[in-house]
């Protein structure tokens, strides 16, 4: 479904006449073992009988990955994904917290200034979904030592000086815009930061 919705903006929108390839990447981080069908294939009836019929279904193949412990997570290379990956991890209920979001701080100390947009939506993902005081984690922070630390505290200063809901919308707009800016695809960006396409257009308007 949003490998066909890039396609169409990109044909009817954007008038490429070109498509941009994709390779669609599953990251599954869920509590119970990933059984669900691999391809259109194993749910297409006939196939078995007729596996001549596999020619004629749209068939992506995919990678994919199941992230269930801290260590799999590690094992990522990409510095900005795996952020965002121990991000969710972390919101869905590791059984060791406070290791995570130290392990989270540590990568985000290392976002390097074109993952700015990363370091604003990781950071807030983090406050909307965990039950956590800022003041504790901003200790967090100073017990690191992070490079970082103050953008951290500034940010948790602002959405407690805004009110949570306020701070976190303004952070989440600041982080689209950023990553607008850098020439992300608008699908990614509303997957990361929860934003509607519509808004995050509206959004890219601004920016012309």
């Amino acid at each position: 479904k949003y490998m066909v919705n890039i396609w169409e903006r990109e044909l009817n929108k954007e008038n490429k006449k070109e498509l941009t390839p994709i390779i669609p990447v599953i990251f599954y981080h869920g509590e119970k073992r990933w059984e669900t069908v691999k391809s259109l294939a194993d749910i297409t009836r006939g196939i078995k009988e007729y596996p001549e019929l596999k020619k004629y279904l749209p068939l992506f193949k995919h990678i994919f990955y199941e992230l269930g412990e801290l260590e799999e997570i590690e094992e990522v290379e990409n510095l900005g994904l795996k952020v965002f990956l121990l991000s969710l991890l972390l919101a869905r209920g590791f059984k060791n917290p406070k290791l995570l979001l130290k392990t989270l701080l540590f990568y985000l100390d290392n976002i390097p200034g074109d993952y700015e947009y990363l370091f604003i939506a990781t950071t807030i993902y983090v406050f909307n979904k965990m039950d956590i005081d800022l003041d504790e984690l901003m200790e967090y922070a100073r017990e690191l030592r992070l490079e970082r630390r103050e953008d951290i505290m500034t940010l948790a200063e602002r959405l407690r000086g805004e009110g949570m809901e306020k701070g976190i919308e303004k952070g989440i707009e600041k982080a689209a815009l950023n990553a607008l800016q850098k020439g992300l695809d608008i699908q990614i960006i509303a997957e990361i930061t929860g934003l509607s396409v519509e808004r995050i257009e509206e959004l890219k308007k601004k920016l012309n």
